[in-house]
């Protein structure tokens, strides 16, 4: 079961402060939630989900107060179909008085490939409008991320990671590039692919992000993984769909409770795939000054539970390590 809750971060005169957390809805294989603001001050919330039960898979959304209590005002359906397509990824974008969502949509056919379309959907009044697909030449393959943004006066810019392959062989990566405006219609949009500003050819996109900033220039970023066999220091194409994965659902820490302590402590554990780990107290320097789980983990948040009232009063961190390695560690003050 996957609970997808919305959580406000209030800035105070002390700081940043989180807000109260409001479940809106609990799903099994639910994937890819995007979450954006509305002039109403209310906020827009969009997902992927697969319905095994009913064999289709949904683009689903959920218009949520900021002010009421209930999980969400209106909930309904973008998009839904057979569970042969395949929804690679979504993006929903906004610039206060107009929200945007693409997603990608691929289906296997006859002779083992993909082919593929990009989908374009326009939010309004409590209603979404379909605009309509980008031309992006090239109709098969798959595409895995979807990244982009809206400026003030509607210029849209979008950056696409695709790969041209069939069901058995991965042949080509490739990096497309939107730029359009919402006013107009996604056939008169500019497309780039594969120019060498965005990505070289033979690296494959790890994570990315794209921006529309104030004055209208596009700016985006990569993290790159090299792709290139023969090269010794590159991941090959065919493991790079399980590092990646890998690297997706790696554990991580959340912060300690009480902290400053000095009795028990609980530090919990965000598991998004069950996995084995190693879970130290480490002091300034480095020095594991006890061990304080190692072994399996279930998905879910697990909480790990230790005492501290034998350790000297200082400086510690908790660090956490999985089959990859060191995944990250949180500050903890020991006292007197």
């Amino acid at each position: 079961m996957s609970d997808i809750r919305v959580r406000p971060i209030i800035r105070t005169a002390r700081g940043w402060q989180l807000g109260l957390s409001k479940v809106v809805w609990s799903r099994p294989n639910a994937r890819d939630v995007n979450i954006t603001s509305l002039p109403n001050g209310s906020y827009l919330i969009a997902c992927m989900y697969d319905e095994s039960d009913a064999q289709r898979e949904t683009v689903t959304y959920w218009e949520v107060s900021a002010t009421s209590t209930k999980p969400w005002e209106r909930m309904g359906t973008v998009d839904e179909a057979a569970s042969g397509i395949v929804k690679s990824d979504i993006e929903l974008m906004s610039n206060g008085n107009n929200v945007v969502l693409m997603y990608g949509r691929a289906h296997a056919t006859d002779s083992a490939s993909y082919v593929r379309s990009m989908n374009y959907h326009r939010y309004n009044d409590g209603a979404w409008k379909v605009m309509g697909s980008p031309s992006l030449g090239g109709s098969t393959g798959l595409f895995r991320h979807i990244k982009g943004d809206v400026s003030n006066g509607g210029t849209l810019f979008t950056l696409i990671d695709a790969y041209d392959y069939d069901k058995t062989d991965c042949t080509r990566h490739k990096v497309i590039v939107i730029v359009g405006s919402i006013h107009t219609p996604p056939d008169s949009w500019k497309v780039f692919s594969n120019h060498e500003v965005y990505s070289e050819g033979d690296r494959s996109i790890w994570s990315a992000d794209a921006s529309v900033g104030y004055d209208d220039v596009p700016y985006l970023v990569t993290q790159e993984l090299d792709t290139l066999r023969g090269n010794p220091t590159s991941v090959e194409q065919d493991r790079h769909e399980d590092l990646e994965a890998s690297l997706r659902y790696r554990v991580r820490l959340m912060d300690p409770a009480p902290n400053p302590t000095q009795g028990t402590c609980t530090v919990p554990v965000s598991v998004l795939r069950t996995c084995t780990i190693n879970v130290r107290l480490v002091d300034a320097v480095g020095r594991t000054i006890e061990t304080l789980y190692a072994g399996p983990v279930d998905e879910g948040i697990q909480a790990i539970t230790f005492d501290v009232s034998a350790i000297p009063a200082g400086a510690y961190h908790v660090v956490i390590s999985d089959h990859i390695g060191l995944a990250g560690s949180v500050p903890l003050v020991v006292m007197p």
